[in-house]
């Protein structure tokens, strides 16, 4: 499709959210302000809600590449975490870390040690969970 017909210089709607689409809608740049805010008064715990396909996880994304660089940050998306191990795992893969051929205590302990060595580092890491409907109570809590 000629998608320059219609003043655009690609694709509008792709596989995956895609930041450089982000567009400035009010509920969308209400809730970005929400989650810089709760960033800022250093809250444990956000929670962007909202129905499939409003722009939950673009704005996130959009949020996201506001954060200076030196934040440290997890993004685990599409998690389909039956246990605690499951979602540990996911946490370390994204943040660089060894993650095989550990025990679910060694996880938890390496997840606790990088998140809290981040907090007394002054940067406290970002870890967004999309879609984490998907994960089982054990794997939540």
């Amino acid at each position: 499709m000629a998608w320059f017909h219609f003043g655009m210089s690609r694709r509008p709607f792709g596989f995956v959210a895609d930041a450089e689409s982000y567009f400035p809608a009010a509920t969308h740049e209400a809730a970005r302000h929400d989650l810089a805010a709760a960033f800022d008064r250093g809250e444990g715990v956000a929670l962007l809600d909202g129905p499939g396909g409003v722009g939950k996880t673009l704005t996130v994304l959009s949020w996201l590449g506001r954060l200076p660089a030196e934040v440290p940050r997890a993004w685990v998306s599409n998690v389909h975490a039956a246990m605690p191990a499951d979602l540990l795992q996911a946490i370390l893969f994204d943040l660089n870390l060894p993650y095989q051929g550990l025990g679910e205590q060694e996880l938890r302990l390496a997840v606790t040690a990088t998140l809290l060595d981040s907090v007394q580092a002054g940067r406290p890491t970002v870890l967004v969970i999309d879609e984490a409907q998907n994960l089982t109570p054990a794997a939540l809590e």
